[in-house]
């Protein structure tokens, strides 16, 4: 799962608006087009240190330490964002930030392959041994346990449905005297 980097979304996104912007009513027009940025970065697709940028539909990819694309595009955004990333202070983070994320991934991945191999051992150990001989003996169970169900429902259904019939024939009803004038 790629780590979305708040801190960095923010940092990034006010460097592209004030380095495009010449003035402040011109900053608030081209601030709309980055509301969607993000900064992640993902070292189970990658190994090499790197970060990933993408506005709106486009996304970018580039690495930590020398400051290179590596992949994608943002167009005219690539220098831009090239630019904020070389930056010391900025690359020293993106640099820390990458040390912790893969720190925490191979200690789950360590954590997830131990806990593996220990349910399987556990699974191994409560599936019962079953041969296909057994198995195809239960279908063959199964499919006549249906049949039989099938036929008790047929005959369930042709008495009651005698009965049924009986029940919905209506007894006549006795006419009055003013519903016998109303026809006449």
């Amino acid at each position: 799962m790629p780590e979305s980097i708040r801190v960095f979304e923010n940092s990034l996104r006010e460097y592209l608006v004030n380095a495009q912007a010449d003035s402040f009513h011109e900053a608030l027009k081209i601030q709309y087009r980055y509301n969607n940025l993000k900064v992640y970065m993902d070292p189970k697709m990658l190994r090499t240190p790197h970060f990933w940028v993408s506005v709106n539909i486009s996304s970018v990819c580039f690495s930590i330490n020398p400051v290179e694309k590596l992949n994608g595009s943002l167009a005219s955004n690539d220098r831009l964002v090239a630019l904020w990333a070389s930056k010391p202070n900025i690359n020293g983070e993106l640099r820390k930030h990458w040390l912790v994320l893969t720190q925490q991934l191979n200690n789950n991945i360590a954590n997830i392959d131990f806990e593996r191999d220990v349910d399987d051992k556990l699974m191994d150990s409560r599936r019962p041994k079953t041969n296909s001989l057994n198995l195809q003996d239960s279908i063959k169970e199964q499919h006549e346990k249906d049949e039989v169900r099938k036929s008790e429902m047929e005959k369930y259904y042709k008495e009651h449905e005698v009965s049924a019939k009986q029940k919905n024939k209506k007894p006549r009803s006795k006419k009055t005297k003013k519903q016998k004038n109303k026809k006449a």
